[in-house]
């Protein structure tokens, strides 16, 4: 399920992004009926919150490249002194 999440975010472009987060939300009654609808309809909150979730996958791509680069031998190191 991980690999699904970070795919959507890495496998579209960020101005399709933030046009999903903006005109989405509008097309379910439940969301404009909502309390976080004032928000929703906001295009400078829509286009931070895709902005920031779009930082958010490729920072933890950056993240998970570097702990797959650590070797296994420094991480069995590191469970016996732990």
């Amino acid at each position: 399920m991980k690999g699904i999440k970070i795919s959507l975010f890495t496998g579209t472009p960020l101005l399709i992004q933030i046009f999903l987060i903006y005109y989405g939300p509008a097309q379910f009654d439940v969301i404009k009926n909502s309390i976080l609808w004032p928000w929703l309809s906001q295009p400078w909150f829509c286009s931070m919150l895709a902005l920031a979730l779009n930082s958010a996958t490729y920072s933890t791509l950056l993240s998970k490249g570097a702990i797959d680069a650590v070797p296994n031998s420094d991480r069995e190191a590191c469970r016996r002194w732990a």
